[in-house]
């Protein structure tokens, strides 16, 4: 059962191994790798709820770097300036304030 202090609630590894189905070298590579961010205190390791979040849904960031790894390597390169407009637009989706995805279309097509 997760331990509650206050807001926080931490997972010890054996917790995620029963909820997650997995094993207990998985959690502890993870762990030990930063894939799973979590602390060691003592000889346990404890997850808060909010790592186990990220862990499962990854920051916007590293969403847009792994597209921008995968792109066709026929691409080419971004500009200084189309990465500065790719970063803002990037910016404003998380905020909520982006353009819509078609008017940003129309104005590319205008270029």
């Amino acid at each position: 059962m997760p331990r509650q202090i206050g807001a926080l609630t931490l997972y010890e590894v054996e917790e995620l191994v029963e909820a997650l189905d997995v094993t207990k070298e998985t959690v502890r590579a993870y762990l030990k790798t930063g894939r799973l961010k979590g602390e060691k205190f003592g000889k346990r390791w404890f997850v808060s709820e909010e790592s186990l979040r990220d862990f499962f849904n990854p920051a916007q960031d590293q969403m847009l770097a792994r597209a921008f790894m995968s792109a066709p390597e026929d691409d080419e390169p971004f500009t200084e300036e189309e990465r500065k407009r790719s970063v803002q637009g990037w910016k404003e989706c998380q905020q909520g304030s982006g353009r819509p995805w078609k008017k940003v279309r129309e104005e590319l097509a205008d270029e």
